[in-house]
């Protein structure tokens, strides 16, 4: 199970051998609802939300080796694409900081280490 930042009201995400990744919402005290599952290939071994600078963004990895990404759209409609990720099962998502592009290229680290 993994939360989701607090911007986005309480949300949490599950996932497990039956081969589903659920999406949860609070709509009253201690009342929740799904507001979307999907069904994958095989079992899902492993979730991560992303910082939340990229909006609601779930990662999810499962026994056949897919990574799933899966984003919630400005019309509280969600979206799912699957990539092949490896021969055997993914057994870890995670996501790194929100930085720009330029930020982690080899030029900008080459300036910043001159300039030290």
């Amino acid at each position: 199970m993994q939360w989701a930042h607090p911007k986005y009201e309480n949300v949490i995400a599950t996932c497990g051998y039956d081969k589903k990744i659920k999406i949860w919402k609070e709509v009253k005290a201690q009342s929740w609802d799904v507001v979307y599952e999907f069904e994958t290939a095989a079992s899902v071994g492993s979730i991560s939300w992303a910082p939340w600078e990229y909006g609601l963004l779930l990662g999810a990895g499962s026994a056949d080796g897919s990574v799933h990404i899966i984003q919630r759209k400005g019309d509280d409609s969600w979206t799912k694409v699957t990539y092949p990720g490896h021969d055997g099962g993914v057994n870890g998502i995670s996501w790194g900081p929100p930085t720009e592009p330029s930020m982690l290229s080899h030029e900008h680290a080459s300036s910043q280490l001159d300039s030290q």
